[in-house]
């Protein structure tokens, strides 16, 4: 988890926006380096379902039929999520990986090699954290007490999981970049920054990740 000086934390929290599965970020999370380039990503999708996207001017025209997946990964490979337990980041790849292949085995095939494929695509797991429910700036916390100052801002305040998942479809002949995006998405919430009983819990990441899935999955591969 990223830290951020307390003035941004304090001015993030005086915004304030009514709960959406996909928190609109006024400060999108800082480049993970996953993604081939971040300054030609737009917000796109409904008010409600708000993801930064990229299409290039020929996706309309590639069909996907034979897709290669490589496995859903943690980005970059050594991360480690502040107060979030590796085997929960363990177990949330593992759901997306195995839902991703489910879905997507519904309407396009899906084969073992970039080499028998037509596209290509790459998902990455580059947040796991806490913020303030409802918030419209990015602000991720700590799931332990807050001291000092912040901890004064905060008490109190509902906290709810979110995740940063950015994907990425390429022309497997090619290699040219067909498609990005990066979403931040929003679960349940998990308690109150000032509750020594504050968790964070696959329970609650599970709505994030499953509306993650349904975007992903109509984006690549919609329904004819």
């Amino acid at each position: 988890m990223k830290k951020h000086p307390i003035a941004a934390v304090l001015l993030s929290l005086a915004l304030t926006l009514p709960a959406a599965g996909f928190v609109v970020a006024a400060t999108d999370p800082a480049p993970s380096g996953f993604l081939s380039d971040y300054n030609h990503l737009s917000s796109q999708g409904p008010l409600t379902h708000r993801y930064k996207g990229y299409a290039d001017k020929t996706v309309d025209e590639h069909k996907v039929l034979a897709l290669y997946l490589a496995p859903v990964a943690l980005f970059p490979a050594d991360t480690k999520f502040e107060d979030i337990e590796p085997g929960l980041v363990l177990e949330s790849l593992t759901y997306l990986d195995q839902q991703l292949r489910l879905r997507l085995a519904d309407r396009v095939s899906l084969v073992n090699s970039a080499g028998e494929a037509d596209s290509s695509m790459q998902v990455a797991l580059t947040t796991v954290a806490a913020q303030p429910a409802g918030k419209t700036a990015l602000d991720l916390v700590p799931l332990r007490l807050i001291t000092g100052p912040i901890k004064n801002a905060m008490m109190g305040k509902a906290l709810e999981a979110v995740v940063t998942i950015e994907m990425q479809l390429r022309d497997a002949k090619s290699n040219a970049v067909l498609r990005e995006t990066l979403h931040h998405v929003s679960g349940k919430g998990i308690g109150r920054s000032e509750s020594k009983d504050t968790v964070m819990s696959f329970e609650a990441l599970k709505p994030a990740l499953d509306r993650w899935l349904d975007s992903a999955v109509d984006l690549i591969a919609p329904k004819s």
